[in-house]
């Protein structure tokens, strides 16, 4: 029971961590779609720079569908953990009942003898 609460509490924590890293991309991506959103509209420019300032938006629309794949990854990611601490979790709570029934048992075979 012991080996299951530590084990509990590590996936516990990777989930955490994981929670802080899906924060960190979505940061990241809300920052880039903010900067191309500012671009887009200078892709109008009719001037030799107009060019470079489209590759600029593709590159970081590229960034962000990677950002994005990322999080989606990192989703799944947690949801397995988070069906793993449950499983864990039904599997401790079953294991304690059936201490405590046993410990019960033991208590009325001693007060039956």
């Amino acid at each position: 029971m012991e080996e299951m609460k530590q084990k509990l509490e590590e996936i516990t924590a990777q989930n955490q961590e994981i929670d802080k890293e899906n924060e960190q991309i979505l940061e990241r991506r809300t920052k880039l779609m903010k900067q191309i959103s500012g671009l887009d509209g200078a892709g109008d420019l009719s001037w030799a720079g107009a060019g470079s300032v489209k590759k600029r938006i593709l590159d970081k629309e590229e960034i962000v569908k990677d950002l994005s794949n990322e999080l989606y990854v990192k989703k799944k990611q947690n949801e397995t953990l988070l069906k793993t601490v449950n499983e864990l979790k039904t599997k401790l709570k079953n294991l304690e009942d059936i201490e405590n029934r046993h410990t019960e048992l033991q208590e009325e075979t001693q007060n039956f003898t």
